[in-house]
């Protein structure tokens, strides 16, 4: 779980924002470190402009130990596309 929660990320904000590392990716270095790794979908609601994903993620890393996070992505949505998304993360 420590190592899920130290991504380094940073956030940009503004027109075509994304967030990156220095590898390119949030979390790619974490990623490629996990020999398993798996995202499950607990549940989905959506409601107006709002939808809300609830979910696990599940990975065993380098040293073989299995970690386990639980989060909420929070969308809005205008004209159809994603406009807004917030993540919550629960260790």
């Amino acid at each position: 779980m420590t190592a899920w929660l130290r991504l380094p990320c940073r956030r940009r904000t503004g027109q075509g924002s994304r967030v990156k590392t220095p590898s390119g990716h949030c979390g790619y270095d974490f990623f490629q470190s996990s020999s398993s790794i798996e995202f499950e979908t607990e549940d989905i609601f959506a409601s107006g402009d709002r939808c809300l994903v609830q979910w696990t993620f599940r990975w065993v890393g380098q040293d073989n130990e299995p970690g386990r996070v639980r989060g909420v992505d929070l969308f809005k949505v205008k004209d159809g596309k994603v406009a807004e998304k917030l993540v919550y993360v629960k260790g």
